[in-house]
């Protein structure tokens, strides 16, 4: 598990005694509906950086590169047993050691921000980091 940092930012203007951000990749196939709707629901937590991207992005959406994989500091595949989105990216690309890589086990059965799709990526996620309080109020107003 990873546990929120508890150092501060050392960047001019920021607020002294904030966490600092964690940059979280969420990849699925397409990157339509899961890993756009994890970005998203995580986007609103200013704890936590976002970006999503499809192993084989189809219609508009961002395929996963290397650049991707080297700014990530967790990545979060959304199902690695049906759809081999670890495996793709380990076969792939160069993954840095201190990336972190968890498998969410979510199938690609959902539609882009249903809250089901929502709930389940909140409670996944929560298994591997550590969420901030101020993030769980957000982040538990889910949209129904």
């Amino acid at each position: 598990m990873v546990e929120h940092s508890s150092y501060t930012r050392a960047v001019p203007g920021s607020n002294p005694g904030a966490p600092i951000m964690k940059k979280i990749l969420f990849v699925c196939s397409a990157n339509i509906t899961r890993s756009k709707t994890a970005q998203k629901l995580f986007a609103k937590c200013k704890n936590f950086e976002t970006r999503s991207a499809g192993t084989n992005a189809f219609a508009g959406g961002i395929q996963i590169s290397q650049q991707l994989i080297d700014w990530a500091e967790i990545i979060f595949a959304m199902h690695e047993k049906h759809e081999g989105h670890i495996s793709f990216i380990i076969n792939n690309f160069s993954v840095p050691k201190k990336t972190l890589i968890y498998d969410l086990n979510i199938p690609n059965s959902y539609i882009y921000d249903e809250p089901a799709l929502k709930e389940l990526v909140f409670e996944r996620v929560s298994r591997h980091i550590k969420i901030p309080p101020s993030c769980r109020s957000i982040l538990a107003v889910l949209d129904k």
